[in-house]
């Protein structure tokens, strides 16, 4: 009697196999539950961050026009004048940095109130020494200008039937939004704003979104699952292949010094920083330099490569008249250092890229050395966190937000000079 209730009792019993399958299964199902929890509220908040910049901007663009119809009925003569002087196309760009930083704030603020009663796994804290603090700023300049060199290329061959169709009609091409933004306008109202915008408040907002409330919401199942999203998100959150691929690339580094420091100072300093060169030291070279120099520039150096060499005597005249015309372009000591500090600052930021390239090819074994010590997660993980029901929402905005920017650029390239 005991024997059979032993063999009755082992036959209900399921086989390790299946027991391990069911388990297997079971925690699959669990993960992918815990990163789409989180994504679809990234998405939705993203979602509101673009719809408060849209909101932001039409408006700004409906009052305007409204302005602009009201002045030519003889109304607003005021408006008229400080149209005229510049005034209002001044502050027309102002408020595009404004637009960027207020649906930045909404994005941070919905993505935090959604996620506010979920549980943080924060990483712990490393205290970064200034050694490695310079030798990542410098790997940021390295991987982001490949990144920028990579996203350039692509760029051109998306854009190239719609260039092509330009070229057909005898127009200009576009440009990206970004560049526009930054070397808009000469104003030194534009400037300082964008370097507090763009080089200061936008970094910080960003580095809290993508890399605080993200990598501490979803390193329940380890951080190499967290690190990924964090890279992959930033990357299409910027809408555009001209920045998907440094942002890719310095939003994979970000998460990883967030990770192994558990210090958000530290991306956010790097973020600034990479930010800083574009938006505050690049650009100051047009405050130092006359309007319309890099065009005269460029027309006397066409001059002089156009010369007729056949004749030598009249080659040798027009090459002198050339470059008396090239010299007294340098009219003033602040052109001069202006010039000079265009150069200096496009070779200083080469070299920062090829010296960023050489350490960051250096800095992989040693990165390979230390994700041994962290939490990287088990095999699997990733796969669920890129396949959930919320990380496909999140596909469908970054589709459409790379649509609506992509339709934009093929309709300023083909029909600007009309629009």
């Amino acid at each position: 009697m005991d024997n059979i209730n032993i063999n009755e009792q082992n036959n209900m019993q399921p086989f390790p196999a299946i027991d391990i399958a069911l388990r297997e299964k079971t925690v699959k199902k669990q993960k992918k539950a815990y990163f789409a929890s989180f994504l679809w509220k990234l998405t939705l908040s993203l979602a509101i961050m673009f719809v408060a910049e849209f909101v932001l901007a039409a408006g700004g663009k409906i009052f305007t026009a409204v302005l602009d119809a009201l002045s030519k009925r003889g109304m607003l003569s005021f408006y008229m004048t400080l149209k005229d002087i510049g005034a209002v196309d001044t502050v027309s760009a102002i408020f595009q940095y404004i637009y960027l930083l207020v649906g930045d704030a909404c994005g941070l603020l919905s993505l935090y109130f959604l996620t506010f009663k979920d549980k943080s796994y924060k990483p712990n804290r490393e205290k970064l020494n200034f050694g490695w603090w310079l030798l990542i700023m410098i790997i940021c300049f390295g991987i982001g200008g490949v990144g920028a060199i990579i996203g350039a290329i692509v760029e051109v061959f998306i854009c190239l039937p719609a260039t092509i169709t330009k070229l057909l009609l005898s127009s200009l091409s576009g440009s990206n939004l970004i560049q526009e933004m930054l070397y808009a306008n000469d104003s030194w109202a534009y400037y300082f704003l964008g370097v507090l915008t763009v080089g200061i408040l936008v970094p910080v907002l960003e580095e809290l979104i993508f890399r605080k409330i993200l990598i501490d919401k979803t390193s329940k199942y380890g951080f190499g699952a967290a690190i990924m999203i964090s890279g992959f998100t930033f990357a299409v959150f910027h809408g555009n292949f001209i920045q998907f691929f440094y942002a890719f690339s310095l939003g994979i580094l970000f998460a990883y010094v967030y990770c192994k420091t558990g210090n958000i100072w530290n991306t956010i300093f790097f973020h600034m920083g990479y930010n800083m060169y574009s938006s505050a030291i690049i650009p100051l070279s047009s405050k130092m330099l006359p309007d319309g120099f890099s065009d005269s520039v460029s027309e006397i150096l066409e001059k002089m490569s156009n010369i007729n060499t056949e004749d030598p005597l009249m080659a040798e005249i027009a090459m002198k008249h050339a470059t008396e015309e090239l010299w007294a372009l340098f009219d003033s000591p602040l052109t001069i250092f202006g010039a000079v500090y265009s150069v200096v600052t496009v070779c200083f930021y080469l070299l920062l890229v090829f010296i960023g390239i050489i350490l960051a090819l250096c800095f992989i074994g040693k990165a390979l050395k230390i994700r041994k010590g962290m939490m990287l997660g088990q095999k699997g993980t990733k796969r669920c966190a890129a396949f959930n029901w919320g990380a496909i929402l999140f596909y469908c905005l970054g589709a459409a937000a790379f649509g609506l920017y992509y339709m934009a650029q093929y309709l300023i390239i083909i029909l600007g000079d009309l629009l």
